[in-house]
């Protein structure tokens, strides 16, 4: 690295935040056509996030076709290293409108006179209540004892299990559209949070 001091978004050379900012406007409006030109062309260019990893550009671009647009986000930070000649590392924030954060890492080089990514990773922003999995959720819903065998545990309950202040569904909307709350939580939850487990939420059935 011909640099290893801490540069933000000042320090970028003009002509690669031209770049940078091209791929941000591209992404957001799901241009195809400019997403495959800001990455170069050939067998080794890579993109990889949660999902796994891609190698090649005919690979990114497959899933560039079917993926979709990313919703509206701005670039919050954006930081800077100079790796060698012609070979720069970003790494940049980006908050999403409809709110969090995500995450990526870009590695661009100048090939014949224009920077293109050759490698990326993508943490994109934490997924919002699954709500198929989850029918309440807290964090936590119920806290355990503060000390016990089962201490700094979390556990869910089917929405089968009693629990005080809530309705039991049993994984039917009718059923808990007509159901009462829960005057008392049920005695094998009871027992876990005496033991120090804390309740993250309910789960449907």
């Amino acid at each position: 690295m011909t640099n290893a001091l801490a540069r933000g978004a000042e320090h970028v050379p003009a002509d690669l935040r031209q770049a940078f900012d091209a791929y941000e406007r591209a992404i957001i409006a799901n241009d195809l056509d400019a997403l495959d030109a800001a990455f170069a062309p050939g067998a080794e260019t890579m993109r990889g996030d949660a999902a796994g990893l891609l190698v090649g550009h005919d690979a990114i671009s497959a899933f560039r076709g079917v993926r979709g647009g990313v919703p509206p986000r701005t670039i919050e930070r954006i930081e800077y290293r100079e790796l060698a000649p012609d070979v720069a590392l970003l790494v940049s924030i980006s908050r999403y409108v409809g709110g969090g954060t995500g995450l990526q890492t870009q590695v661009w080089e100048r090939v014949d006179g224009h920077w293109l990514i050759t490698a990326a990773h993508v943490t994109p922003r934490a997924q919002a209540l699954d709500r198929s999995v989850w029918r309440t959720v807290g964090d936590p819903l119920f806290q355990g004892a503060w000390e016990g065998p089962l201490e700094g545990l979390t556990v869910a309950v089917k929405d089968l299990f009693a629990i005080k202040g809530y309705r039991i569904g049993a994984g039917n909307p009718t059923y808990l559209d007509s159901a009462r709350a829960e005057s008392t939580t049920a005695a094998a939850v009871s027992d876990l949070l005496r033991a120090g487990a804390s309740l993250r939420g309910i789960a449907r059935t």
